[in-house]
């Protein structure tokens, strides 16, 4: 059986429906044929199409079968392509897988339907010509726009489900295939379905009454237009080197967004962040020419994962290897060296230029993480070497108020590159601390001697700070065992010493005395007040006798005293 025009013969072969070869040549008896044969019966595919990298094309379809005597049985066909001809290949395919299976030489079997019995009608080619004359079924194309639509996303190697009646799948996967195998020459592995149940294609077609799966359909409703312009974009002659999927999803997505202006790109999703960046996770420079371009408050809409995914994509394509760019640090000055040049120092005007994204916006990415992915983002700036005050303050905070082993292991693996850091975390630890209350610094204290794991600056710094609010407020030693105070000198050298009893006793006393001198001045006031209310008594006046003649008798007493002679020395 020839393709018109075509060098190439389509071939066929007919499976069971547990993926048997029952007729077709060797290279049909393949695991891989087997494969798609049972997926075909599995999902009820109308119609399997698959390309891969070397321009190979696989077609399946299930059918329903009538045995002779009465029996239904079911069985599929798979039939491979090599040609040119793709457009051609599904006008003959239809009627040659059906005469593949009811010419079969050791059975005879009458096809009967594809997803029920009576329901070929609904299955053939929407360009035949017995559709010509049928109302329900114009003989068209699907819609440019639709096309478009769904061959752009599977550029970007998005996943999609979409419902549609039978005959309209058809349509669109015909003008798909062309699209991407012919037009452009494009070798990259790709798959659709006409199916009831979830085949594991990039396209995923499915009538209107069929139970969803993948996430429900695609309804286009963000970034219609982006994969319209993707598609067109490829069309227009772009060079993509990547034959794999995933690199030539990435480097056509990368190369649309430096085709487009940023504000185009952007306004293709309505002001839904979410859907855009997650096509950009993979180019850290796309995601911060976007980010320049998008409110700080839109990043509030984000999911969580696409969230942490910024965040990783930023941090993992920085050049951070110290301070260099953060503008929460300006005292240092800043050097970049480069292979062959030396450092240079860079000003304060120049370093605003310079800033880095992640400081910029991993305060934002992570507002509203929960509790587990905020650990995650923590991570991720950890283990890139950076240092963002504001994430930097809710770690010493939390590692404080709740001491969990998370928050002291990520303390022990964060580096400060410079002094300034080593500044600016050390005043964090201090406020941090001096919230804390005598017996809670204690327990943090405790929990920091019981981490066996490596002892970071960071941590040291923490622990100094925990160690002097306890001696200053309540007796240490007294607070912990023998081994807690060996384990502090381990970690300080110091040795925790007690308080002397002095020490001791004044801490009590004072209390008690400034509340007897409380006591005392009440009492005096209440009985001036009796003296004067109730028992009349002039007292301002008797004061006033008594102050002038005490005075009058100290003066006399001091110059009787400077009249003595002064004494003389010994014999």
């Amino acid at each position: 059986m020839k393709l018109s025009g075509s060098d190439s013969e389509l071939r066929f072969a007919v499976f069971n429906s547990t993926g048997n070869l029952l007729q077709g040549d060797r290279r049909f008896e393949s695991v891989e044929c087997s494969e798609i044969a049972k997926k075909c019966d599995r999902t009820e595919c109308s119609l399997y199409c698959m390309a891969d990298s070397t321009g190979t094309l696989i077609l399946g379809r299930r059918f329903l079968v009538r045995v002779t005597g009465g029996r239904e049985e079911r069985v599929s066909v798979v039939a491979e392509y090599t040609g040119d001809d793709i457009a051609g290949v599904f006008e003959i395919f239809y009627d040659g897988a059906r005469n593949a299976v009811e010419n079969l030489e050791d059975r005879s079997y009458q096809v009967i339907g594809i997803w029920e019995e009576g329901d070929l009608s609904d299955h053939e080619d929407p360009r035949s010509p017995s559709r010509k004359t049928d109302p329900r079924f114009p003989r068209k194309p699907a819609s440019s726009a639709m096309m478009s639509l769904y061959a752009g996303k599977i550029i970007a190697n998005e996943e999609v489900t979409v419902q549609l009646p039978a005959i309209e799948g058809l349509a669109l996967i015909h003008d798909i295939f062309p699209a991407l195998m012919t037009h452009r020459s494009l070798k990259i592995p790709f798959s659709c379905a006409l199916a009831k149940y979830p085949p594991e294609t990039d396209l995923w077609i499915t009538p209107d009454e069929a139970e969803q799966g993948k996430g429900g359909p695609d309804d286009g409703s963000y970034g219609v237009e982006y994969f319209k312009a993707l598609y067109r974009y490829i069309e227009r002659g772009a060079v993509i080197r990547a034959t794999d999927r995933d690199s030539f999803a990435r480097e056509a997505k990368s190369g649309f967004l430096k085709d487009e202006t940023v504000s185009n790109i952007i306004g293709y999703f309505s002001g839904r962040c979410d859907p855009l960046l997650r096509l950009y996770l993979h180019d850290p420079a796309a995601l911060k020419k976007l980010l320049q371009d998008i409110h700080p408050g839109r990043l509030s809409t984000l999911s969580e994962e696409v969230s942490l995914g910024t965040l990783q994509a930023l941090a993992s394509g920085g050049q951070r290897g110290s301070s260099m760019l953060n503008p929460t640090h300006p005292g240092d000055p800043v050097g970049i060296s480069s292979a062959g040049t030396n450092s240079r120092i860079y000003s304060m005007s120049e370093l605003l230029n310079l800033e880095d994204p992640v400081v910029t916006y991993a305060p934002a990415l992570i507002k509203r993480l929960s509790e587990s992915n905020r650990h995650k983002a923590r991570e991720i700036l950890i283990e890139n070497g950076y240092f963002v005050k504001p994430v930097v303050e809710e770690l010493v905070s939390d590692a404080l108020k709740y001491g969990s082993s998370n928050g002291i292991e990520l303390l022990s693996r964060m580096t400060l590159a410079s002094g300034s850091e080593q500044e600016s975390f050390a005043a964090i630890t201090r406020k941090a601390v001096s919230r804390l209350d005598f017996e809670l610094v204690v327990e943090r204290i405790k929990a920091f001697l019981q981490w066996d794991g490596k002892r970071s600056e960071a941590m040291n710094t923490v622990f100094r700070e925990l160690r002097n609010k306890a001696e200053r407020d309540g007796d240490l030693y007294r607070a912990l065992t023998r081994a807690e105070r060996r384990g502090i000198l381990d970690w300080t050298g110091k040795e925790v010493w007690k308080k002397s009893q002095v020490s001791r006793y004044r801490k009590i006393l004072t209390p008690r005395v400034i509340l007897v001198l409380v006591v005392v001045v009440i009492a005096v006031a209440a009985i001036l007040v009796f003296l004067v209310l109730y028992m009349e008594i002039d007292v301002a006046g008797y004061l006033s006798q008594f102050i002038p003649s005490w005075t009058a008798g100290a003066v006399e007493g001091a110059s009787d005293l400077a009249s003595l002679p002064p004494e003389t020395g010994g014999v």
